[in-house]
């Protein structure tokens, strides 16, 4: 995708991040307004669903940013450092994912063909992190130069030195196009929810 098609899509969806976090910090007051319309399971649906759609367009936003920012790197560090972020950024994801999926499989479950279209990207997450050894190198640079500076400076030099390797920018490429797929098939359970519940 063109770094003019990237933009367009960050400013698209940051907008629709506003929205949906503005429902969310004051959702207190549209569940006041509402109780005469939704019962209070599925009030506390609507609010899951909306911390889960912040969530996943957050983390597009800060891994698209970070994709931009290292095609345009001219210099050595530049790419190291907006790489260094974009690993951190996929090794958050993974972790906030996990704590989320409970919630999101009860969501999905509801509806047999977005449930079987997220099995499918459950796989692809699964391959994805097999293919790029995610344990053994994200994970790992994550804890020794991502997020700390390792006290052993050789240490964390050298797994700097680690992510300059051609396969992890097409790891942070790959998993900026998950994220995609799982933001449109929230998309298509949004538009499942909305038509349930009356929208």
């Amino acid at each position: 995708m063109s770094e003019e098609k990237l933009l367009k899509n960050i400013k698209k969806l940051n907008i629709e991040l506003t929205n949906y976090f503005t429902l969310l910090k004051h959702f207190d007051l549209f569940e006041k307004n509402n109780t005469h319309l939704f019962t209070n399971k599925e009030l506390k649906e609507i609010k899951e669903h909306i911390g889960i759609v912040c969530f996943l367009i957050s983390n597009y936003l800060d891994l698209t940013s970070s994709v931009i920012a290292i095609d345009k790197s001219k210099l050595d560090w530049e790419k190291k450092f907006h790489t260094k972020n974009s690993f951190l950024i996929i090794y958050e994801s993974n972790i906030t994912f996990k704590k989320h999926q409970k919630n999101i499989h009860k969501l999905v479950s509801k509806y047999s063909n977005i449930k079987s279209e997220y099995q499918n990207l459950s796989n692809e997450l699964k391959t994805w992190k097999k293919k790029y050894n995610y344990e053994s190198t994200i994970k790992n640079f994550r804890n020794k130069a991502g997020a700390h500076y390792d006290e052993n400076f050789i240490e964390y030099y050298e797994n700097l030195n680690e992510i300059n390797r051609y396969q992890n920018s097409d790891a942070i490429f790959e998993f900026n196009n998950f994220l995609v797929k799982l933001i449109n098939l929230w998309g298509k359970l949004t538009g499942k929810f909305q038509t349930e519940l009356g929208g």
